[in-house]
């Protein structure tokens, strides 16, 4: 996985316990024999995906990468909010440094039907800028070691687009 492929070191911490950080590909939530709903393609059929997603316009192409990061989120929040039955979602972030990340944190938030109506899910999205500098990427993660407890902790939402200032 991208882990051991990129990032060697920070393998035993993505395996030290069911609490260790995940890493999910979205690809992988959209797979070609299944079909999710509001999918760029649900009316063709299933066998000629493959064949659909190598001819897809550039907006069916940012659709369709948005509903996979959808699913993926929406799966591992979904199984994250299971610990009691009618738990709330509280907090979801989403770090990354493609829009698709924030368009469907959006979309998450969006459709995010709460068990008795009752639920005030806050959402943090910041929208990094691509192909950093080592220097501007050590700089980066030791800013959001800094940020991400006050991410955590605002009682609000946060949309943080940083890919525009590169």
């Amino acid at each position: 996985d991208c882990v051991d492929r990129f990032a060697p070191g920070l393998g035993p911490l993505f395996r030290r316990s069911c609490r260790a950080p995940r890493v999910v590909y979205a690809r992988e939530a959209l797979r070609p024999n299944r079909r999710r709903a509001g999918q760029v393609m649900d009316l063709r059929p299933v066998r000629n995906r493959m064949q659909d997603l190598a001819t897809l316009t550039p907006e069916e192409f940012d659709e369709e990468q948005t509903m996979a990061k959808y699913a993926a989120m929406k799966s591992e929040v979904s199984s994250f909010y299971s610990q009691y039955p009618g738990q709330s979602w509280k907090n979801v972030l989403s770090f990354g440094d493609m829009p698709y990340e924030h368009r469907a944190l959006q979309e998450l938030s969006f459709r995010r039907e709460a068990p008795g109506g009752r639920e005030r899910l806050r959402t943090k999205s910041v929208v990094l800028p691509r192909a950093p500098a080592v220097t501007e990427l050590t700089l980066r993660l030791q800013f959001e070691k800094l940020l991400l407890p006050a991410f955590v902790r605002l009682d609000g939402d946060i949309s943080l687009p940083l890919d525009v200032f590169g």
